[in-house]
C-alpha cells in the first residue's frame, strides 16, 4: 500500500508583532525547506524579506517574529 507524499507549503504569512522588515499578513514565497519537519520547530524554511535578505526561518518560535509562529499554506 503507497501512502501519500505530505504536500509541501509553498506561503508564509507573518503574524502581527514580526520584525520591522517582514509585514504583518504579507504572503511570502518560501524558496527552500533546509530540513526534515521538526517536532519542536516544524518546517525550516527559506523565504526573501522586504529588503530582499534571504531568512532561515522556524514555522514555531521563529527569532523574526519575536517567538511566534508563521502561518503556513
Amino acid at each position: 500500500m503507497k501512502t501519500k507524499k505530505e504536500k509541501l507549503p509553498t506561503i508564509a504569512i507573518a503574524p502581527d508583532g514580526c520584525c520591522n522588515y517582514l509585514t504583518p499578513g504579507k504572503e511570502y514565497l518560501i524558496t527552500d525547506f533546509w530540513d526534515e519537519k521538526d517536532v519542536e520547530f516544524g518546517y525550516c524554511f527559506n523565504i526573501e524579506d522586504n529588503d530582499g535578505l534571504i531568512l532561515h526561518c522556524l514555522e514555531f518560535g521563529c527569532e523574526f517574529l519575536n517567538g511566534k509562529s508563521w502561518s503556513l499554506k
